[in-house]
């Protein structure tokens, strides 16, 4: 059998050397994979009913919602506790007579709990009744000092009067919706008939101050900043 051979002349020169191709590393290092962190529910409000806190809240889409409870410890959440875990947007919390707690909540979902959104303070409808009747109350007690302090020089002076013009107006603005709990309610319910109690005296002692300006005309009235108003 014959096999052809091809010959080919390259010259007398010598053949090019060969040049290495220089490697190219890829910029890789291994890592541990972190879940993307869980967003906390948005929006929480409270608001007061008869015995109980209407919870409402957008929830973070996809998980389940943990509500989490503590005391009002002067002013401050005491120590946390889980409530319960829901579905839902809303939650009827209920809180006995005069009780109030702070709540706050995080977002679930396959084992991953985002952190916690920002407390609020959850209180029935009595409670919170209460509560706007004592600083009314105080308010008056305010404006009542006030006065007296300004009683040492016996002169309402124009400078003094704005600012006591804005407290005035600021507690008449406020009577209305007070007043409505003035009105008696359940006679076996003790705190409804103390709120009503503390509501009426509210509403005694702002007569009796309106009553008591309404005196001081000379030589303009207290609530005329043109002028000064002697209190004697």
């Amino acid at each position: 059998m014959t096999r052809r051979t091809l010959l080919l002349d390259v010259g007398a020169a010598p053949l090019p050397a060969l040049v290495p191709i220089a490697p190219v590393y890829g910029a890789w290092a291994p890592a541990v994979y972190q879940r993307p962190a869980l967003a906390a529910p948005t929006a929480l409000a409270s608001t007061p009913t008869a015995d109980a806190a209407r919870l409402t809240w957008i929830a973070t889409p996809g998980a389940r919602t943990v509500i989490e409870t503590a005391p009002d410890a002067a002013g401050t959440p005491g120590t946390w506790t889980e409530y319960r875990t829901v579905d839902a947007q809303l939650e009827l919390l209920p809180l006995a007579a005069g009780a109030i707690c702070w709540v706050r909540l995080r977002a679930s979902r396959n084992g991953l709990v985002s952190e916690p959104c920002v407390a609020v303070l959850a209180t029935p409808k009595i409670a919170a009744s209460q509560s706007s009747v004592d600083d009314a109350l105080s308010d008056i007690n305010a404006v009542r000092t006030a006065v007296d302090a300004i009683n040492d020089d016996g002169i309402l002076s124009r400078d003094e009067k704005p600012a006591l013009i804005r407290e005035v107006q600021a507690l008449v603005d406020e009577r209305p919706g007070l007043l409505l709990l003035a009105q008696p309610g359940d006679e076996d319910d003790e705190v409804a008939e103390a709120v009503a109690d503390a509501a009426a005296e509210y509403a005694a002692a702002l007569d009796d101050l309106l009553a008591y300006l309404d005196t001081l005309t000379n030589p303009a009235r207290w609530n005329n900043a043109s002028d000064i108003t002697y209190l004697t």
